[in-house]
Formats: C-alpha cells, sequence, structure tokens
C-alpha cells in the first residue's frame, strides 16, 4: 500500500519510524524496512529512530498526560477513565492548534516505548 501510494502521488521521499519489530518477528515475517526498500526503487527512504519522539513531541503536542483506551465496539477510544478488561494505559499528547483529541498516545510494552497515533478520539491500528 505504501509503494503504490508513494508510485501514484509520485512522491520521491518517505519518512517512516523506527520498525519496533522484534527479533522473532523478523525471522518469520521478515523485516519491514527491508522489504520497503526493495520495493521503492527510486524513492529515497529515511528513518527516524523512536527515541526522537519526545524532543519532536515538545514542538507539536501539548504536554502529555495520563490517559486510557477503552475498548468499544472493536475499536478503541481515549477516555480518561479506566473501562474494563481491555483497557490500555498511558500518555496522551495531543497535537496543537486542533480542536479533537487527536495525537500520539505513548505505551511502554517489555521496557520500549510505542506510540500509537489517536485521531479524533481513536486509536488509528495500522494495517498488518
Amino acid at each position: 500500500m505504501i509503494v503504490e501510494t508513494a508510485r501514484e502521488k509520485k512522491v520521491t521521499q518517505i519518512i517512516i519510524g523506527q520498525s519496533s519489530q522484534t527479533l522473532w518477528q523478523e525471522i518469520t515475517r521478515g523485516n519491514f524496512v527491508n522489504d520497503l526498500i526493495e520495493q521503492l526503487g527510486p524513492i529515497d527512504l529515511h528513518i527516524v529512530a523512536v527515541q526522537r519522539y519526545p524532543e519532536l513531541l515538545e514542538h507539536s503536542h501539548e504536554k502529555g498526560f495520563s490517559a486510557y483506551l477503552v475498548k468499544q465496539d472493536g475499536s478503541y477510544v481515549l477516555s480518561e477513565e479506566p473501562g474494563g478488561e481491555d483497557t490500555i494505559k498511558g500518555i496522551f499528547f495531543r497535537e496543537l492548534d486542533t480542536d479533537f483529541n487527536s495525537g500520539l498516545f505513548k505505551i511502554v510494552r517489555n521496557g520500549e516505548a510505542q506510540y500509537l497515533r489517536i485521531l479524533q478520539s481513536e486509536w488509528v491500528k495500522p494495517h498488518s
């Protein structure tokens, strides 16, 4: 999907966040970045380290606050209160200059920070 869209839009450069695959995922599914590079051809690929997110957040997002992603009707919705067993606790960084709850939701899994994209209070899950 990334490659097709980039070619259709005549994109010359793509910037992605560092892949958070475990070694086991890389062995069983392959390396996402290597697969992408093979398919891109003349399109430049830039990879931004996940550790840079906190620095970048200061310029584009409000200060983070504790929040929850609560499962509702098959999706996860941002909430200030926990709501059952399928609740994910984290820190929500709301984008500056917006009236909506859109931004990044930081969780820590296996000692590593991961950032989930929130759009109008709902978790935008990446396509697998």
